[in-house]
């Protein structure tokens, strides 16, 4: 389900008893606001440019002209912060976006997501 207060508060009224499970596509849009917030913070005028912006919602393996990886690159040289959080968000997107059939699968996976939610936490 979506993650927002409203839907999230329906349910523990009407269905006290129910797991609530994110879906994939809302946890990808949450990381990607977070994302986007805290370079904001870091680099006001960087998150105001529109081509920058673009490079940045791209997920890494995805297809970029030669001029756009060479620039996404040399911004993230130059802004070693940002290029934190930058492949922070990659690596959890990854995770997210594996494709497994099976709980033994998942379970590995689901190790290393919580593994770097907590490394964020003490950094």
């Amino acid at each position: 389900m979506d993650l927002c207060n409203p839907f999230q508060n329906l349910a523990r009224t009407h269905f006290p008893n129910a797991v609530v499970v994110a879906d994939r596509f809302h946890v990808l849009k949450l990381i990607n606001h977070h994302f986007l917030k805290t370079w904001g913070q870091l680099n006001i005028e960087g998150s105001k440019s529109r081509g920058l912006l673009s490079l940045m919602h791209r997920h890494e393996w995805s297809q970029m002209k030669d001029s756009s990886r060479a620039n996404l690159k040399r911004y993230l040289e130059d802004n070693p912060a940002i290029a934190s959080n930058y492949n922070f968000k990659q690596e959890l997107m990854k995770l997210i976006l594996s494709r497994v059939s099976s709980k033994s699968q998942a379970r590995p996976l689901v190790v290393d997501l919580l593994d770097k939610i907590q490394g964020a936490l003490h950094q």
